[in-house]
């Protein structure tokens, strides 16, 4: 694997780890999320569109 390459293996990790540590951090400050609150950040980042077909298929 060359150097560019584990670079990115690095930083996707290192990326991957934040995303997954965010969500912990908010919910020790705020509270547990509601199930309201998932569903429109789906909606928000992937359209209603989808939000209403994955909560049809739920």
């Amino acid at each position: 694997m060359g150097k560019h390459r584990q670079r990115q293996h690095a930083y996707r990790g290192i990326r991957h780890q934040l995303l997954g540590e965010e969500p912990r951090r908010y919910e020790e400050e705020h509270g547990a999320f509601t199930d309201e609150e998932p569903a429109a950040a789906q909606a928000g980042i992937f359209g209603a569109a989808e939000h209403e077909e994955s909560a049809s298929a739920a």
